[in-house]
């Protein structure tokens, strides 16, 4: 009984001492303008979702890669029509869709990117949401950024 209490005490002292992340509820303009944004995405980049980057050990780990669809005009743009990237990778959900509203994610950070010629790049660490393997948070690989800037700058637009 004694133990019984004691954890209860634990587990409410760690549970509200811990912030629960944000998940607030968006109002139906919000919602408007994720989907406006998505729109807009849609229209002025080459979107590919869920690309599966093979790393040298055989994981592949999930990547968005959005591009500008009119690279000769953009800002960051070379004559041949290449692009720079922007590269974010990260242990938290990157997924373009938000769950809890059932909307996509706000894209205004990668719709500024693409407006200024670039191609944002978004990938989800090793063991994380979609991407396979293993997470080992400060250990190894340490080489899945290099691997991954490796395989975009062989493609044709970079």
């Amino acid at each position: 009984m004694r133990r019984g209490l004691i954890a209860l005490f634990a587990f409410c002292i760690l549970h509200s001492a811990f912030p629960r992340a944000q998940q607030a509820t968006l109002t139906p303009a919000e919602m408007q303008r994720r989907r406006d944004l998505e729109a807009e995405l849609q229209s002025i980049a080459h979107v590919e979702r869920r690309v599966m980057i093979p790393m040298k050990d055989g994981v592949k780990l999930m990547t968005d890669i959005y591009r500008p669809k009119s690279p000769s005009t953009a800002l960051g743009a070379s004559a041949d029509g290449k692009v720079p990237i922007v590269f974010v990778k990260t242990p938290y959900n990157m997924n373009f869709w938000d769950v809890r509203n059932g909307v996509p994610a706000d894209m205004s950070t990668i719709i500024a990117a693409i407006k200024r010629g670039y191609a944002w790049v978004g990938q989800n660490e090793r063991g994380h949401f979609f991407s396979e393997g293993s997470y080992d948070i400060l250990g190894a690989p340490i080489t899945d950024g290099y691997e991954t800037i490796d395989y975009l700058t062989k493609q044709p637009w970079s």
